[in-house]
Order: C-alpha cells, then sequence, then structure tokens
C-alpha cells in the first residue's frame, strides 16, 4: 500500500509541476485548484470512513491464521467478504450519486465561498462528472489491498497515476486550457469506476449479512465524523486564504501547503494496514506501530531539514516565480512531520473505538479555525498554515492522554519519546534557520 501512495504523490506532484511551467495563467491553476479543494472537501471523509472501517473488519471475518492468504479462507467466509465488498461499493455510489446532484444543481455555494465565477457551466458538468465516478473509484485500491495482491496493486498504481499525468497535465502543456484538463480528469475517474466493477465481479451486486451491515455502519459512521471534523481543517485553510485573499493566492497557498513528499502517504498507508494488525493483536502491534513510526522519523527527518533550508531556492525553479512566497508556507507545512507521525489514532480505529476521535476532532477543526481567523489577518497565508501545526499537534496529544486514561496504555510503549523530542527541536532550530536563508 505503501508503494501505491507513493505513485499516487509522484502523479500529483508532477500534474502540478506541468501546470504551472505550462502557458495557463495563475488565476486558472486557482480555479483548478479550487475544484481539486471541492471534490476533496466533499468526498474525503465519507470515502475515508467506509474504506478506513471496511479493512479490519473484512480481516476479522473467520479469523484465519495470519500467513493463511485471504484467498485460502473457507466458501462461507469469502461469501460473507464478497458480501462486504459490495455493501462498500452499493454505500458509496448511493452516497455519491447524492453528492453529485448536490453539486450539479446547487452550484452557487461553491462559486460564492471560492469565487468560481470565471467556471464555466460545461466545466462545472464535466467537474461534476469527475466526482461521480471518482469518489466510489478509491475502493479498487482497498480491494487489492484487503486482497493482498501488492504486486497487483503497484501495477494499477502505476498505470492509473500515468494516465492521470498524461490526461490533466498534459493539455495545457499544448495549449488546450482548463476545459481539457477537467475532461481528462472525468475521463479517468469514469476507467478507474469501469476497472472497479471488474475487480468486483459478481461482489457488486452480493448482499452483506445484517450484522455485518450494522458493524460496517457502526465503525464507518464516527471515522467519517471524526474525518469530518479533523480533516476539515486542512480544506478550511484554503476556503479562509481563498475568502481572504483572493483566488490566486489560493493557488500560490495550495502549492505550498504540501508536507514532505511521502510523508502523508506513507503515513496514512501504514495506518490503514497497522489498524487492522491492532484489531488480530494489539500487545504486538504496538510495538510494531512504535518501531515503524520511529523508523519513518529518522529517515524523513534529515531530509526535511534539506528541504526546508533549501525551499527559497528551489521552489520558483520547479514551479514558476509567481510561487516564490509558496516556500515559506511550505516550510511551516513540513513541520507536521512530528504529529503525522504518532499514531494513536490507528490503535483506536484497530479496536473499534471511533467515537472519541469524533469529539477531539471536532475540537481540532474549532481551534484550527479560530486560529486561522485570527492569524490570516496579521500573518497572511503563514498564519493560516500555522493554526494547522498548532491544532494538528494538539489533536495527536489528546488522543494519546486518552489512550493513556482509558486502555491504560503507556505512550512508551507505541512512542519513542526522546527521539521524538530530539528530532522536533531540530526541525524547530532548522526552521528558524530557514528564515534567514533568503536574506544570505
Amino acid at each position: 500500500m505503501q508503494g501505491f501512495q507513493v505513485l499516487r504523490y509522484a502523479g500529483l506532484l508532477l500534474t502540478g509541476v506541468l501546470l504551472a511551467k505550462s502557458p495557463m495563467d495563475t488565476g486558472s491553476i486557482g480555479l483548478y485548484e479550487a475544484l481539486l479543494l471541492v471534490s476533496g472537501f466533499t468526498g474525503f471523509f465519507w470515502t475515508g470512513g467506509l474504506l478506513n472501517a471496511l479493512v479490519p473488519l473484512y480481516r476479522s471475518i473467520g479469523r484465519q491464521a495470519p500467513d493463511q492468504p485471504a484467498a485460502d479462507a473457507p466458501k462461507s467466509d469469502l461469501g460473507s467478504r464478497q458480501g462486504l465488498l459490495g455493501e462498500a461499493f452499493r454505500s458509496a455510489t448511493l452516497l455519491n450519486a447524492a453528492l453529485m446532484l448536490v453539486l450539479l444543481f446547487l452550484p452557487e455555494p461553491w462559486r460564492a465561498l471560492l469565487g468560481l465565477n470565471n467556471c464555466s457551466t460545461w466545466v462545472w458538468g464535466l467537474f461534476c462528472a469527475f466526482v461521480f465516478f471518482n469518489n466510489p473509484a478509491y475502493l479498487a485500491e482497498y480491494v487489492y489491498l484487503v486482497r493482498e495482491e501488492s504486486n497487483a496493486l503497484l501495477r494499477y498504481g502505476a498505470l492509473v497515476f500515468s494516465g492521470q499525468l498524461l490526461a490533466v497535465g498534459l493539455p495545457p502543456m499544448l495549449g488546450w486550457g482548463l476545459e481539457a484538463s477537467v475532461a481528462g480528469m472525468a475521463l479517468t475517474a469514469f476507467l478507474r469506476w469501469l476497472w472497479l466493477l471488474h475487480l468486483l465481479g459478481s461482489a457488486w451486486r452480493s448482499r452483506s449479512e445484517a450484522r455485518l451491515r450494522s458493524a460496517l455502519r457502526k465503525s464507518a459512521v464516527p471515522l467519517a465524523g471524526s474525518l469530518l471534523l479533523g480533516g476539515t481543517a486542512m480544506y478550511l485553510d484554503g476556503f479562509i486564504v481563498a475568502a481572504a485573499l483572493g483566488q490566486e493566492a489560493l493557488a500560490v497557498f495550495r502549492y505550498g501547503a504540501r508536507e514532505l513528499p511521502l510523508v502523508l502517504l506513507l503515513a496514512n498507508a501504514f495506518s490503514t494496514a497497522a489498524s487492522a494488525d491492532v484489531a488480530d493483536d494489539l500487545q504486538a502491534s504496538l510495538g510494531l506501530i512504535r518501531e515503524r513510526s520511529q523508523a519513518m522519523l529518522r529517515r524523513f527527518a534529515p531530509i526535511t531539514v534539506v528541504m526546508m533550508l533549501s525551499s527559497h531556492w528551489w521552489f520558483p525553479k520547479v514551479f514558476r516565480p509567481e510561487f516564490s512566497e509558496s516556500h515559506e508556507v511550505f516550510n511551516i507545512y513540513l513541520l507536521l512531520l512530528i504529529p503525522r507521525l504518532l499514531f494513536p489514532q490507528t490503535i483506536l480505529t484497530g479496536l473499534g473505538i471511533t467515537k472519541v476521535m469524533f469529539w477531539i476532532s471536532g475540537a481540532e477543526l474549532a481551534l484550527n479555525a479560530a486560529l486561522s481567523i485570527m492569524l490570516v489577518g496579521p500573518l497572511g497565508m503563514e498564519g493560516v498554515a500555522w493554526a494547522t501545526v498548532i491544532a494538528y499537534l494538539t489533536e495527536k496529544l489528546l488522543l494519546v492522554v486518552h489512550i493513556r486514561r482509558k486502555l491504560h496504555l503507556s505512550p512508551s510503549t507505541y512512542i519513542n519519546g526522546p527521539a521524538f523530542v530530539g528530532y522536533s527541536l531540530i526541525l524547530a532550530v532548522a526552521y528558524l534557520v530557514s528564515l534567514l536563508m533568503p536574506l544570505l
């Protein structure tokens, strides 16, 4: 799964580079980023909740030995798993159909919020088609994951993200404009959706057992709520920047609002996979989480320091001079490395304890919104970035405290405290030095 996420990030990054290097004006790039913002905000929470609930529930069926492939499970278990996949597909399709209709017939709130007055009806229609096929298509990668077909997943990722790069990033380089890119987005989403149907086979119409449907909903709904509250902060940043500073500023902000390449994707992939391990064996998985989080920290902290100290030089060269200010936002977002590699949410998700995540995510959202509104005036887009870092770190610490109090699990069982404190100090010093680098 981690290799697949690497391919996903590479595709997104290279697409952004092609758009920045193309003749497309910054305002059109801002419109493209605004459309991605709408798509992500309206779909990330329920797709994430549904799919993250699916993995441990699928693995729990039969509870076969850890070294037994899923395909070797008894036929009754295979039928239950097919039904569960079908339930997930139908739920995603129905929810997404409702979402597409809302976007299609009520575009005005989004136009007003993000200043999409330069978005034509044709582009908006293509965008709605993209949304309809794109969100359910995410299920394909999870089908590969739960079926333990890692090589097939990598081949699928290489094909999909190469296709997206060509379909979305190439048209502007040829002077065809934003409309062609959005049409490319819709086309690749449709092809992914067709491939999902092929993967599911007869499973898409298989009916799951009542207990599995109930278990999926009970786990998915709190997870979706938690993601909505916690993940909304990321999208809220873009809405606040667009409203306060304009659409071109949104493009500059979104190009900088990136964490260290690969960290976000690798951390999320590891968290998803490890939640299934927690469901199988809590004590063994705690050591694994501690070991892997420390390994990722040691691997990525030095790279973070180098990128932080050099971003003022390479950012305008990789993208375009208009995005030179993006490096200041980027350096702040790099500080998210520390909370990103803490995994208390993985433990709670694996154990099915998701309601508390909902309430803590709500606290994070409220803190992020308040700080963003307070800081966007005096500090501009950098103030919005700082609000994200502070709020996200606070959320992770609250989850750690909850696990300590309610589950009586010491943080040291899944976090290497001295390593995280030491690397936090190193990153803080590197950030202070980075403020001086453009002056040297």
